[in-house]
């Protein structure tokens, strides 16, 4: 949970002369360094893929109140009203971070809003328990809902169908991440913020 007051008090308080790198987060304090994807951007992209396959009735579930999550709000929002869409009228729907929680709400968004054709998910554990909610109530997919997830992690693989996920790059996040430290610990300058873009990995859910 960075960017909150709490985290920078603590890191003001205690770590002041500590080099700190924050990964997908920032938070302006002189020793601390961060690297952030641009979510804001990938699901506005997200958004714009599920148009592209026709889908128009599409419904973001969010897993937390993070920073991160924040952001991937926002790109859905700005990707709903580049298809006329207020967002005001916007739907988005939140549960917890497990495949029940996606399971759960998924039941729930189709129970509520049977035009539901895409879901896009905030993680793709969540998007995994969508996925089994989906087949359950006899929805194919992607023909009756496409459904994206992000993270890029196991989940989009060893779900059935493959899930189409948002490649937030965390494994290049941490890289960074320690090079930056190396280069603190060394005497090096480096960036102190580095925004990294993310790429939609198209599978079987789209």
């Amino acid at each position: 949970m960075f960017m909150n007051k709490n985290v920078y008090s603590t890191i003001k308080k205690y770590l002041g002369q500590t080099p700190v790198v924050v990964v997908n987060g920032y938070i302006d304090l002189p020793n601390v360094s961060g690297i952030i994807a641009n979510e804001t951007m990938g699901v506005t992209q997200c958004v714009e893929l599920l148009t592209s396959k026709g889908k128009h009735s599409i419904v973001y579930v969010n897993d937390a109140e993070t920073p991160a999550n924040m952001n991937k709000k926002t790109g859905f929002y700005l990707g709903m009203q580049q298809t006329g869409v207020c967002t005001e009228e916007c739907h988005i729907y939140n549960t917890d971070s497990s495949i029940e929680g996606g399971y759960n709400i998924t039941t729930q968004i189709m129970r509520e809003l049977p035009q539901t054709d895409g879901i896009i998910f905030s993680v793709d554990i969540v998007a995994a328990g969508g996925l089994r909610a989906l087949s359950d109530l006899g929805c194919k997919v992607p023909q009756d809902v496409s459904v994206i997830g992000i993270d890029n992690s196991i989940y989009g693989r060893i779900t059935n169908p493959q899930l189409t996920t948002l490649d937030n790059k965390p494994w290049r996040q941490s890289e960074l991440a320690v090079d930056f430290l190396i280069c603190d610990l060394e005497g090096h300058p480096h960036d102190k913020k580095v925004m990294l873009d993310t790429e939609i990995v198209e599978r079987e859910t789209t």
